[in-house]
C-alpha cells in the first residue's frame, strides 16, 4: 500500500478498510481446510486477526467524528475483526463448526 502525504484521513481509512477486506478473504479461503492444517499455519490465524485488529484501531483514530460513511467503515472493520478472532479461537479449540460459523458470518457482512 503506497502512502501519499496529501491523502485525507477519510481516504486513508477507506484504504485501511480495504486491507481488512483482503485479510477477511484469507479467512474465507480457509473455510474448507482441516483444523489440523489451520493450526499449522504460519502466521497463525490468531496473528492475522491481531493484525486486522490493529488496522481497525488505526481506522478508528482516522475517522474521529465522521458520522455516516466513516462510522460505517469503522463498524464494518470492527465486525470483521471480531469474526476473524472467533474463527481463530475455533481453530485453537479444535472446533471446525465454530470456524465455519465465523467464516459464514464474515462472508455475509462482506456482501453487505
Amino acid at each position: 500500500m503506497s502512502y501519499d502525504n496529501d491523502i485525507s484521513d477519510h481516504d486513508l481509512a477507506i484504504m485501511l478498510h480495504n486491507e481488512i477486506v483482503k485479510i477477511a478473504n484469507i479467512f474465507i479461503r480457509c473455510e474448507n481446510v482441516e483444523i489440523e492444517h489451520l493450526k499449522g499455519l504460519n502466521p497463525s490465524l490468531g496473528s492475522v486477526a491481531k493484525l486486522a485488529k490493529s488496522i481497525s484501531l488505526k481506522i478508528s483514530k482516522l475517522i474521529n467524528d465522521e458520522v455516516w460513511e466513516g462510522q460505517r467503515i469503522l463498524i464494518n472493520a470492527q465486525q470483521a475483526v471480531c469474526l476473524m478472532e472467533e474463527a481463530a479461537l475455533g481453530v485453537l479449540n479444535n472446533s471446525k463448526s465454530a470456524v465455519i460459523d465465523a467464516i459464514n458470518r464474515l462472508k455475509s457482512i462482506k456482501e453487505e
